[in-house]
This record gives C-alpha cells, structure tokens and sequence, in this order.
C-alpha cells in the first residue's frame, strides 16, 4: 500500500513528455568520419540543462580528444575499438561506452560499420 501511495505522489510532481523524432527531416552534419545529426540540444528543446543528445555514424575512425562534459555513446549497430584514457576497447551493438569529463578519447578502429549510436553529452 505504501508502494501505492509514493508512486501516486511521484506521479503528481513528475511531467512526463513522449514526442517522435523524424531523423531523416533533421540537418545531417557530414564530416571526414562519418555523420552527425543533433536531435535534443539547448537549440532544438526547450531546455536549459546541459545535456545533447545526437544520433552519429562512424564510417572510420575518429580522434575526439577532450571535452568538458561526459560523453554516452551507445551502439545501435556495427562494431569496432575505443581508445579511451588509452586504454582500447571492443565495441558491438548493444555496448554502452561512458567516457568521463575532460577524458581523452577516440573511435580508433571501425570493424563493422558504419558504426550506428546514440551520443550523449552531459555537463
């Protein structure tokens, strides 16, 4: 019962939002490596949080560096290696790599691609 009641109460002071996305309608960034197209960001949402959210395609590799925030990528398809704070790391669909603030990092190897993923960035 008391169970119940929290959820009832978290209910009131959460508002939820579900919208779709068309990806094919949105700016698609080409670049060397591969294609980026932003779907959340400060620019498209209203939102004053920190947070980005892209969905990215690696056709090879590419060095990213250093940012100043933590970095999500998640794998929708393809696979491939990391190197991350220079350790490398294998990749597939499925895989969920988080690279903290200010870590170096790179897509160093793309193996089976393109290389598909949702990226996030967070501050």
């Amino acid at each position: 019962m008391k169970m119940k009641k929290h959820v009832a109460n978290m209910e009131k002071r959460v508002k939820m939002t579900s919208f779709h996305i068309d990806t094919e309608s949105l700016p698609r960034k080409i670049k060397e490596w591969g294609s980026l197209v932003d779907l959340v960001n400060k620019q498209t949402a209203d939102t004053t949080a920190e947070f980005s959210l892209s969905l990215i395609s690696y056709e090879k590799e590419h060095y990213s560096g250093f940012h100043n925030d933590t970095e999500y990528i998640y794998i929708i398809e393809g696979k491939g290696r990391a190197k991350i704070a220079g350790d490398e790391i294998s990749f597939a669909k499925g895989s969920l790599l988080v690279i903290p603030a200010g870590t170096e990092h790179a897509i160093c190897v793309v193996e089976q691609g393109p290389v598909r993923a949702l990226l996030v960035h967070v501050r």
